[in-house]
């Protein structure tokens, strides 16, 4: 998840550097092979760590919390267009995915990488 996420913040922090149709192109691929990467995982990850009689309980958070980034999300970009820059919207993004990939890094590091997919509570 955390390089997923680091390919969404690359590709959403590069439309501000780029111009014209092949740039803004290249950075939705990115932004895409990312999303590729973050979904299955982000679902996949959820799924096992929920108690089973719980699982979709879990599942609707996570669909929850997409929801409430497509209300945020816009209501952001639409006050840093308002009043820093139109391409502050990008470099907001951009680092967004960028922390949020290292966030993801130190939780692996600090479980220890577990790659356990029981659904026990420890």
């Amino acid at each position: 998840m955390s390089l997923g996420t680091l390919f969404y913040g690359i590709g959403v922090g590069s439309i501000a550097f780029g111009t014209g149709f092949w740039g803004f192109l290249i950075s939705m691929i990115v932004v895409t092979v990312g999303e590729l990467m973050v979904i299955p995982t982000a679902s996949t990850y959820t799924a096992n760590r929920a108690p089973e009689n719980m699982r979709g309980r879990y599942m609707s958070l996570l669909a929850l919390t997409w929801g409430a980034g497509s209300m945020v999300g816009p209501l952001l970009g639409g006050f840093l267009n308002d009043n820093i820059s139109p391409a502050s919207i990008w470099y907001g993004g951009g680092a967004a995915g960028i922390i949020g990939s290292i966030i993801f890094l130190v939780l692996v590091i600090k479980t220890g990488g577990d790659k356990s997919t029981s659904n026990k509570l420890d």
